[in-house]
């Protein structure tokens, strides 16, 4: 299993493209080149994940026919543009079992001079992640080294953790979306949170629009609490303490008193707050005279909770079991 490379964060403003009916050369009219991408079995892109088309030669402009494939040539790195294989909202179809429902998954890739010219033209097929057949290690990339600020070493499901990768980055995101999403804090770290057990790649976009850029995908691998935790469950260390330094371990209906300096080499000034699981746990408001943070437990679970300063550089990080 893979954990997180260390990578920051920018939430993804996505635009929608229109798939553009381009007319192929006759001379790639009956290619049957499979593209190279990311994924490391030629010609693959994975269902609900952003990932990257490669052409062998230069080109200007890359367009696509066929479903379902987005893309953005102003996220052009190199020989590579970054695409996003299914719909935009992140919502692929998937069946009883949770596993992707693909229809129509093939796409025809063209590599276009300034001119129209055809430079490559290949063929993608969009399929479901398997982890016995793709190496989550090996979608990777770009560069992927982030420093983690707050939260477990693991990724879990109804968790969080804030990172800092430098340097600055763009804009920042998580797919698929229904397994994990990110929130920018500064232009060097970010807010992940997890939803679900699956594999997720955060992408790094750097560079402004109109200039050259750089694309990092960063693999993660979100567990569930019961395998990260076991059978006994989070232990004391890991869990926030009360204002008396009992461990949160909250009933349904408890309300508790969390202390903001726990944690913290030295003293900050906390103004932002996160709750992963909101299911689980309420605020109930920041106390800022005795720097103090209250909570309400709302169902069985688990949660983390999370403080940031206003920069978004100091972070605090601790875990609430509700029995």
């Amino acid at each position: 299993m893979t954990s997180c490379f260390r990578i920051k964060a920018l939430a993804a403003v996505l635009a929608v493209f229109g798939l553009l009916a381009i007319k192929p050369s006759p001379v790639f009219a009956n290619a049957n080149v499979l593209c190279e991408t990311n994924v490391g079995i030629k010609g693959q892109l994975l269902d609900g994940y952003n990932g990257m088309v490669y052409s062998p030669v230069a080109f200007d402009q890359m367009k696509t026919v066929g479903s379902p494939l987005q893309y953005w040539n102003e996220n052009k790195d190199g020989l590579g543009v970054l695409v996003f294989a299914g719909d935009m909202l992140g919502t692929s179809k998937v069946d009883a079992a949770g596993n992707a429902a693909l229809a129509g998954n093939q796409a025809l890739v063209t590599f276009t001079q300034g001119d129209g010219t055809v430079v490559h033209q290949c063929q993608v097929e969009v399929v479901t992640y398997d982890p016995a057949q793709h190496d989550l290690a090996k979608l990777q990339v770009g560069d992927c080294s982030m420093t983690q600020l707050a939260g477990m070493t693991q990724l879990v499901a109804g968790h969080a953790q804030v990172w800092v990768f430098p340097p600055d980055f763009e804009e920042i995101s998580a797919s698929p979306w229904r397994i994990a999403d990110t929130s920018t804090l500064s232009a060097s770290s970010f807010y992940l949170v997890a939803k679900t057990a699956g594999a997720v790649l955060i992408t790094a976009i750097r560079g402004k629009f109109g200039e050259d850029r750089s694309i990092s995908l960063c693999p993660c691998n979100v567990v569930t609490p019961q395998q990260a935790f076991g059978e006994q469950g989070l232990s004391d260390d890991e869990i926030c303490k009360d204002v008396k330094g009992a461990p949160l371990r909250l009933t349904v209906g408890q309300t508790a008193i969390l202390p903001m300096s726990q944690g913290v080499a030295h003293p900050v000034s906390f103004t932002d707050f996160a709750i992963s699981a909101p299911d689980v746990l309420a605020s109930l408001g920041y106390e800022k005279t005795g720097n103090s943070w209250t909570i309400t437990a709302i169902a069985p679970g688990t949660s983390s909770l999370t403080a940031l300063t206003p920069d978004g550089l100091h972070a605090m990080g601790c875990e609430v079991v509700v029995e």
